[in-house]
């Protein structure tokens, strides 16, 4: 609605919605009180982020320790998951920003959740079918080392962020937070198609922005992107990674164009560097030994 009304606050809202998209709408009415949480985690993490990402050797040393302090916890209880999934990745990406601007941002993030939750709890539900099951598989023993290789893989994208003298310090390091899984031939594949994913969103974004569409047009098309990534979340093809790569390069070109010419090229080097570190560092990985089955 406000996108149809005022594109430059219409994309900041839409910004907002991007964690409600990428954590995905819960099934069940009484899992959506967390969209509000998460939002509040990931906007606290983005403001923490704009202001230790002003000193860049701390900034460097905080997101490997929080990297590291985030598989922990999540190998100790599953709640926690949401820490390297979104929360770090959020408090690397807050380094791009620095204050007040990161404080903009960091309310689109909560209200966009707060939103989301709103509808989520509002839409109606079909009862869902309950498949049957005989037996499961126990998880698999979790990489020790894994947590190291995690944190390195953020360190170093941000550390060449910072050396290469980035405008956007960060995106390499969150590319490779979101890439990275203790399996390498996941991580070979996320690498792959979140690389593939991003550029078809980005190259989008500038297709659409060189025929300087009307607001009403750019609206539907950020509304349509959204949609998508909520849809498609749990989808093969990576929509949520090629679904942000397009809003973000809108929002910057509904900024000015020297925002957007800067963030087109940043954008696709800054993923292919991400998915480059999270490919390298994965190959270290041992793999893990499967549990047995067990009767459920």
């Amino acid at each position: 609605m406000l996108l149809s009304v005022n594109v430059s606050a219409g994309m900041l809202c839409a910004l907002g919605a991007l964690p409600a998209a990428m954590l995905g709408v819960p099934p069940q009415r009484r899992g959506v009180r967390r969209l509000p949480v998460v939002g509040a985690a990931f906007a606290l993490a983005y403001i923490l982020g704009s202001i230790l990402g002003q000193v860049p050797a701390l900034a460097v040393a905080a997101l490997a320790a929080a990297a590291v302090g985030a598989i922990r916890a999540a190998d100790v209880r599953p709640a926690a998951r949401i820490l390297p999934a979104l929360v770090v990745p959020a408090f690397a990406l807050g380094m791009n920003e620095t204050l007040p601007d990161s404080l903009g941002l960091a309310a689109a993030f909560l209200a966009g959740s707060v939103w989301a939750a709103l509808v989520a709890a509002a839409w109606p539900r079909r009862q869902p079918v309950r498949a049957a099951t005989t037996a499961t598989t126990a998880p698999p023993v979790p990489d020790k080392m894994y947590a190291y290789r995690f944190a390195a893989a953020g360190a170093i994208g941000l550390a060449l962020g910072y050396v290469l003298d980035l405008e956007h310090v960060a995106w390499a390091a969150a590319a490779a937070l979101f890439i990275m899984r203790p399996d390498p031939e996941a991580a070979r594949t996320r690498a792959l198609g979140r690389a593939v994913a991003t550029t078809c969103g980005v190259v989008a974004a500038g297709l659409i922005l060189h025929r300087g569409p009307a607001e009403i047009a750019l609206a539907f098309v950020v509304v349509a992107a959204i949609a998508a990534m909520i849809g498609t979340r749990a989808s093969r093809w990576y929509v949520t990674s090629a679904g942000s790569g397009l809003v973000v390069l809108l929002a910057s070109g509904a900024a000015s164009a020297d925002a957007f010419h800067t963030a087109f090229g940043e954008r696709l080097l800054e993923t292919l560097i991400g998915a480059a570190l999270a490919v390298l560092l994965s190959r270290s990985a041992r793999p893990s030994r499967p549990g047995r089955p067990r009767s459920s």
